[in-house]
């Protein structure tokens, strides 16, 4: 979808695909460049761009917004579009009964867990692997627009290939976990995914923003506080009841920046943070990344709180309101 070899300047500035389809299974397709003349040559347009026939099965699809950062983006297809080609499809029902219904989002996943990818490996048509999780979060480099990025993924024994990326990581119950999106090609079977705390707080950003009616809000927002933490007194906790365990650590501020948010709420190096308070609700805090998790589903008027412990007394902050000018535009 994206192609850093694009000219942006034939592309309206963007180097996002100007015609994107997509291919249910079972009537999957490819497109085929079109020869009208017969000379053997594709057809090309104004721009010298190859002409395609994307096929009787191939639904468009509109590019709504996305992220580098975070490597997910948001497309849509019309309902309408979908039913033509599989009518049985009536996603707008979302009865359990039909052939297609919205996806159920896994309320957590661990090391050791199923982990099953559905993509489209080679080109060849959808089909579906499956492996474990082998590490809830690992922070991989890739470079994208040809800027080295770091990600925080969850790393898969699960065999990807060419053209998995981009489709849906699975637990054994059908549940979405995360998004594939990378693979070790040196080791066998060491494959990554966008966790699914960072897909959801990403595609919810882009839904929101593409729906409020405002033509100068799009894509995703992140509220920054200011801060930098580190950790310490990490530990594996095993959990009998679940059968699974998850690495624990104390969240430790490092630094405060002079008048940010975390500055105006009183937060200063040395604080151990144990939780945050979003509208209310309380989401403790186990592992530093948990943090930007939050942040990416903070919204304007939202109420944040920091619950934290200072030489040995546990405080909470003030309520912070969080005005549209503090969060940041993410690329």
């Amino acid at each position: 979808m994206f192609n850093n070899d694009a000219d942006s300047s034939k592309n309206g500035g963007s180097k996002i695909a100007r015609s994107i389809h997509a291919y249910l299974y079972g009537s999957e397709g490819a497109p085929s460049a079109v020869d009208e003349n017969g000379d053997s040559q594709a057809d090309t347009d104004e721009n010298g761009y190859t002409i395609y026939n994307y096929g009787d099965y191939a639904i468009p699809l509109e590019y709504v917004s996305g992220t580098i950062t975070y490597d997910i983006a948001v497309l849509r297809a019309k309902t309408s579009d979908v039913l033509a080609v599989n009518e049985n499809a009536k996603a707008v029902t979302l009865a359990v009964n039909e052939n297609a219904k919205a996806v159920t989002l896994a309320g957590e996943y661990h090391v050791g867990e199923t982990a099953i990818a559905i993509g489209n490996p080679e080109g060849t048509g959808l089909s579906v692997t499956q492996g474990i999780i082998s590490t809830e979060s690992e922070y991989i480099t890739l470079s994208i627009d040809d800027t080295a990025r770091s990600y925080r993924s969850i790393r898969i024994d699960t065999a990807l290939y060419s053209g998995n990326s981009g489709g849906g990581l699975f637990n054994k119950n059908g549940e979405l976990i995360g998004i594939t999106n990378a693979g070790n090609q040196t080791d066998q079977n060491i494959n990554y995914a966008v966790p699914l705390e960072i897909v959801t707080g990403v595609a919810d950003s882009v839904i929101r923003y593409a729906s409020d009616g405002n033509d100068a809000t799009n894509g995703v927002y992140r509220l920054m506080l200011g801060v930098t933490v580190t950790t310490q007194n990490s530990k594996y906790v095993y959990d009998a009841a679940s059968g699974y365990g998850n690495i624990s650590e104390e969240v430790v501020v490092s630094t405060v920046n002079d008048g940010s948010i975390a500055d105006q709420m009183g937060l200063a190096a040395g604080d151990i943070l144990t939780a945050v308070v979003l509208n209310g609700t309380t989401y403790g805090l186990n592992r530093s990344f948990e943090i930007e998790n939050l942040s990416l589903t903070v919204r304007a008027n939202d109420i944040v709180q920091f619950v934290y412990t200072r030489g040995g007394e546990n405080l909470t902050t003030d309520g912070y309101t969080v005005p549209f000018s503090a969060l940041t535009q993410i690329d």
